[in-house]
């Protein structure tokens, strides 16, 4: 029987064919199956996903911060699938065509919510993913866990951002530490300063005191001396007219001499100029008390020098 069907199968070609065919359909499909399922994490760049962002930049403790433009600059330099930056419109229409199998959108104030999380009322940081579910279930699941790695991505870039102002909020801590502690250097030499320039102000205050105590005694000196002075004044006035007198006689008496003792001629001469000048002064009455009395001192002097010399020669009184 078996033979018989062979010999069947020789003389009737078609049949042949027919039983081929039956036999290769199961190998095509099990070969489109598997040809399918092999290494399909091995082509994920070849899945085109949509990225639309609405964020805008912000500035932060001096830091400008740009999560959207940041993650969609990092995303189509990645190889992990196939980022396309387009408008929200245009993400819709193609994920509607089966062009695109995810649209992934960063929504408005993104980067503004990301510096409320230290804040007393942090804000939740969204990312919204569609998926093209119907285009292909395998696909789907692998952009599922696309969309997982990037909300990862964009967590460590928050916390990249958060460390990185903790760090520089630390070293402006230091900066100021060492600026306080060089302050109070700074103070302490200043409060040195300050007691040295007190004892240096209480010395002063005690020698001004001194000061003034002796110009207090100086003071009393000077008004004793001006009255003292005031009554002498008034002595010499009272006594002017004597003395004009006593000055005339004086001029008389050295003339005289001078006539008598031609020898003493020229001393007697300057006594009686000097005798001059003094009875001009006093009876011009613009005297200068110090001209005056060193004057008046020097004549007297003079009249004492001479007194010796004019004394009578014993046994020469008669003689003329």
């Amino acid at each position: 029987m078996f033979k018989s069907e062979w010999s069947y199968l020789v003389h009737h070609k078609m049949m042949l064919v027919v039983l081929v065919a039956i036999a290769l359909i199961p190998a095509i499909y099990c070969f489109i199956y598997l040809s399918s399922m092999w290494d399909t994490y091995g082509k994920m760049d070849r899945i085109p996903v949509a990225i639309v962002d609405h964020d805008t930049p912000v500035t932060y403790h001096g830091k400008r911060i740009a999560i959207g433009q940041n993650l969609t600059t990092s995303l189509l330099q990645a190889d992990a699938l196939d980022f396309h930056h387009v408008s929200a419109a245009t993400a819709e229409k193609r994920l509607r065509a089966g062009r695109y199998y995810m649209i992934l959108t960063v929504p408005q104030g993104f980067s503004q919510k990301a510096t409320t999380i230290m804040g007393e009322n942090p804000q939740r940081m969204n990312l919204y993913f569609r998926f093209n579910s119907g285009q292909n279930f395998i696909v789907s699941k692998m952009t599922n866990g696309a969309a997982t790695a990037i909300k990862a991505k964009v967590s460590a870039q928050v916390t990249k951002m958060y460390a990185g102002i903790v760090l520089s909020a630390l070293g402006s801590a230091q900066a100021g530490m060492q600026k306080a502690a060089a302050g109070g250097t700074q103070l302490a030499a200043g409060s040195e300063k300050l007691l040295a320039g007190e004892t240096q102000l209480a010395s002063g205050t005690r020698a001004m005191g001194s000061g003034v105590g002796q110009l207090t005694a100086g003071n009393a000196k000077l008004a004793s001396g001006n009255t003292a002075m005031a009554s002498g004044f008034t002595q010499l006035t009272a006594n002017t007219p004597k003395l004009t007198s006593g000055l005339s006689q004086i001029q008389s008496g050295l003339t005289q001499l001078a006539a008598k003792s031609p020898q003493l001629a020229q001393g007697t001469a300057q006594l009686a100029t000097l005798a001059q000048a003094i009875q001009q002064q006093l009876t011009s009455g613009a005297a200068n008390p110090t001209r005056l009395t060193a004057e008046t001192m020097a004549l007297t002097r003079g009249l004492q020098a001479l007194t010796p010399a004019v004394r009578p020669v014993p046994g020469a009184a008669g003689s003329s």
